[in-house]
């Protein structure tokens, strides 16, 4: 998994993608969060929602354990 900033410098958008392997399946997911005030009130909901949603992708998408 790889995360960047995304947009002009200073902002808070971001870039995450997530490379997954298993046998000869994989997954990549690109994932762009918005841009949110570092202090806002939506900015650590969308941290927590990105993360639970990257945790669970290998298992809902190719059927791997959670872990």
């Amino acid at each position: 998994m790889r995360t960047m900033p995304a947009g002009p410098p200073g902002g808070q958008a971001r870039i995450t993608t997530l490379l997954v392997r298993d046998g000869d399946r994989a997954l990549e997911l690109t994932f762009r969060s918005l841009a949110t005030a570092p202090d806002g009130p939506e900015a650590a909901s969308l941290a927590t929602a990105t993360s639970r949603f990257l945790d669970l992708a290998p298992a809902k998408f190719l059927g791997l354990p959670l872990g």
